[in-house]
């Protein structure tokens, strides 16, 4: 019987130790055993976790859009839009220098009046430098107005914000009524006339101009109410003469009024101003020109949009011959002028003239500015009364 309780103790010791054995062997196989027999502790495992994966598809979408919403500028604008303009730094000595002798260009007239097409004749010459195209310069039609910040641009280039302005119709501010806002009218007496102004604002443009050519020239159509200004502020000096070499040369655009109307109409969409604001921004603009041609040096030009449609070769000899540059017949066959319509106001005139709705105010119209078309602003050339009845040139 004592035997039996030994080998029952022994078992059991033997279990316990084989217990133990095992637990330590457990424990033991949680360690890495280094070549040298000693053994450090792994590290614990972590728990597994669902990796979350990156939205490719969604991520892809998205730059695609912003890809495509800022190419649409890109292709219109350039590179320009993103990013400052690097302007020159010459000193107003060196600007002195550059511009000896150049003549300077400078184009105005009412917005839908044929600016930007006798620009592009215009620089069409070997001897005119004008600005690049809006993917160049990086504003709308190259315009001299949009890419400075010395003097006032009268909003244009705003009027997509107009809803955000409750009074934009009555403001005297953007395209169709800048001309009845206030101090609109600028003249050699402005304090902008400085010649810090000018060399900044030759340092603006220099970039876009080419100097190898002796014409060089800036499109803007608010000059026709900036042009005294614009004179002044390009020939000041400081260094000892009244003026500069520069020799500024206006050309100014006409077209018919109530062209004008529908044109812009058309352009900024349906109810952006009433007719009556944008006739009396046309008066208003053409009396503030009258005022000021006779201040303006060599003999500036009014050419007609008409009259150049229907002549386009006659009229840019005739602005060639008043700049001093070559018009021998090789000289047109040279030049990459755009295709013109003979009739540019064929589809305004149809509809003014025989659209029902347009009655009444047409009578409206006859009443109120005939009168100050035919006497005050003789000079121009149009009738409201006759425009139905197509068979001039200025109509």
């Amino acid at each position: 019987m004592g035997k039996s309780s030994k080998s029952r103790t022994t078992k059991s010791s033997s279990a316990a130790t084989t217990g133990d054995n095992n637990s330590a062997q457990v424990r033991r196989s949680k360690k890495d055993i280094k070549p040298n027999g000693t053994t450090t502790t792994a590290a614990p495992e972590k728990k597994s976790r669902r990796s979350k994966e990156f939205p490719i598809l969604p991520f892809g979408i998205f730059m695609a859009v912003v890809g495509i919403v800022l190419y649409i500028p890109y292709q219109r604008y350039g590179a320009s839009i993103f990013s400052d303009r690097t302007d020159w730094t010459l000193s107003e000595k060196e600007w002195q220098e550059k511009m000896q002798s150049k003549q300077l260009l400078l184009l105005g007239g009412p917005h839908r009046g044929g600016t930007s097409i006798i620009w592009k004749c215009l620089k069409a010459h070997p001897s005119i430098s004008g600005f690049g195209d809006s993917f160049v310069t990086g504003v709308d039609e190259s315009e001299g107005i949009l890419m400075q910040d010395i003097y006032p641009r009268f909003g244009i280039g705003f009027e997509d914000f107009r809803t955000k302005f409750p009074n934009w119709s009555t403001s005297g501010q953007g395209v169709g009524q800048y001309a009845l806002g206030d101090e609109v009218h600028m003249t050699e007496s402005h304090k902008l006339v400085t010649v810090e102004n000018r060399v900044k604002l030759w340092n603006r443009f220099g970039p876009y101009w080419d100097f190898s050519k002796p014409v060089v020239m800036e499109k803007s159509p608010p000059t026709i109410v900036t042009s005294r200004f614009l004179q002044a502020l390009h020939t000041a000096t400081g260094i000892g003469t009244d003026e500069t070499n520069v020799q500024p040369y206006f050309l100014f655009m006409t077209r018919h009024p109530l062209a004008i109307l529908l044109a812009t109409e058309k352009m900024m969409g349906t109810n952006y101003l009433p007719y009556d604001r944008m006739m009396e921004n046309y008066i208003q603009m053409y009396r503030y020109l009258k005022e000021d041609l006779p201040y303006l040096k060599n003999k500036p030009q009014l050419v007609s949009l008409e009259a150049f449609a229907q002549d386009p070769q006659g009229t840019l000899v005739q602005l060639f011959q008043w700049l001093n540059l070559p018009t021998t017949p090789d000289t047109f066959a040279k030049l990459d002028i755009p295709t013109i319509h003979s009739d540019p106001n064929a589809k305004y005139r149809q509809r003014w003239c025989h659209e029902p709705k347009l009655q009444m105010i047409k009578t409206l119209f006859i009443e109120k500015y005939q009168k100050i078309l035919t006497t005050e602003l003789s000079f121009l050339g149009y009738d409201l009364v006759e425009w139905c009845n197509f068979n001039t040139a200025t109509n």
